[in-house]
């Protein structure tokens, strides 16, 4: 049944650990611990640490206390790696739809993951604790060859689509096992209880097939490398797994600017965004933040106003107000108020002649002249139309 199961929908459902056996697996867990250098928070493998020495303690004695569960599931196998899985609670825990790294030739053999949590995955008391989710059978669509490690190649694009129609949750036991195949599409949401998720997991190939990492030149030809089973150990450099997304500055400006009441909403508006773009595996924008923040800046929402361009454009560079509708020329002075200019004609209904009246009463041709140098400085400077951008969504949103 479970073998169909694989077969069918990628992954199955398999009784591994009895209560002894699931109390020694705590032991080996409080004894070996999270990797000393896991920072405790997100998600973390006891396999990506710095230390060669406790990856090999913690193979060894993972080996030893439950290679024979692995054995009772598969024949003619090889254990290749061996890892401690904690997810931190927290929102910036998930992890987004991959497929996990190809380490034989999936042209010809299969490799699997035996996952084994430590305690009930899911719905516990009805707070998701990060418990698995397939997209069932997706593990027939994948590509022949994968060139990556944690491969999200097949998924780019439509994250969000699985995430919210595809993906099916697979609640578990504590020492339930989750024997799956490297092909099929998963990911978790974030840790959302109190207490880390601690799991068991094994990388496991075909006896007869040799390990392998496969990499693809600049020209598309496929290269692979046989590699020993403790490369994960020996070989393989200190990284962050987790896709942590970082914040660009002008991010953090915007949120700065635009969440004002307090400390505490700033850093739920900063957390919504990160364990969004964590969980879908894209980068944060100004786009994006936007978008997701839809709600808590549309209560901000107001009308913008000449006056109030002005004072924005200002601010942001550092100069008088009054040089808004002074006559000065300087281009630290000229500039700006071109900006302010080009975005009281995009954001505001008043005429070219009334926006020429609130600079100093200048002509309309010179509005126009200063919109059409904004937009030809924005065609051809990334960053400097970025900075008038991010004005222009701080004034709008």
């Amino acid at each position: 049944m479970q073998q169909a199961n694989l077969e069918t929908y990628g992954f199955a459902v398999v009784d591994a650990l009895d209560e002894e056996r699931l109390e020694l697996a705590r032991q080996l867990y409080a004894e070996l611990g999270p990797a000393p250098d896991d920072p405790k928070v997100a998600l973390n493998w006891s396999f990506h640490s710095r230390s060669a020495e406790y990856k090999r303690d913690v193979k060894q004695k993972m080996l030893a206390a439950f290679g024979d569960v692995v054995d009772d599931m598969l024949v003619d196998h090889e254990v290749y790696l061996t890892t401690f899985i904690t997810k931190w609670p927290g929102p910036n825990s998930g992890f987004a739809p991959h497929q996990d790294p190809s380490l034989v030739d999936e042209r010809h053999r299969r490799g699997v993951t035996v996952w084994i949590p430590l305690g009930d995955t899911g719905p516990v008391d009805g707070v998701d604790n990060g418990m698995l989710r397939f997209v069932p059978g997706s593990h027939r669509f994948s590509s022949a060859l994968r060139v990556t490690d944690v491969d999200r190649s097949q998924v780019a694009g439509h994250e969000e689509a699985i995430i919210e129609r595809h993906g099916v949750g697979m609640p578990s036991t504590a020492g339930q096992a989750l024997v799956f195949d490297n092909r099929v599409i998963h990911y978790s949401m974030p840790n959302e209880s109190d207490e880390p998720r601690v799991v068991l997991s094994f990388g496991v190939r075909p006896r007869e097939g040799a390990c392998t990492l496969m990499r693809a030149d600049d020209d598309g030809t496929v290269q692979i490398f046989e590699i020993d089973d403790d490369f994960y150990i020996d070989v393989l450099p200190a990284e962050n797994h987790l896709y942590e997304p970082t914040v660009p500055p002008r991010v953090l400006e915007f949120l700065a600017h635009k969440v004002t009441s307090n400390v505490r909403e700033l850093e739920g508006a900063l957390n919504r965004v990160l364990a969004h773009c964590q969980l879908v595996g894209r980068p944060v924008t100004l786009e994006s933040t936007q978008d997701l923040l839809r709600d808590l800046l549309r209560a901000q929402d107001r009308r913008v106003t000449i006056e109030e361009i002005q004072k924005k454009v200002a601010e942001h560079f550092n100069i008088r107000l009054a040089d808004m509708v002074s006559a000065r020329k300087q281009r630290a002075i000229a500039r700006p108020r071109q900006i302010a200019m080009y975005l009281a004609k995009r954001l505001t209904s008043r005429s070219l002649p009334e926006i020429g009246r609130k600079f100093g009463g200048r002509d309309h041709t010179t509005v126009m002249h200063g919109v059409k140098k904004v937009e030809e400085l924005m065609a051809g400077d990334p960053a400097f139309a970025e900075d008038v951008e991010l004005l222009e969504r701080m004034l709008e949103s």
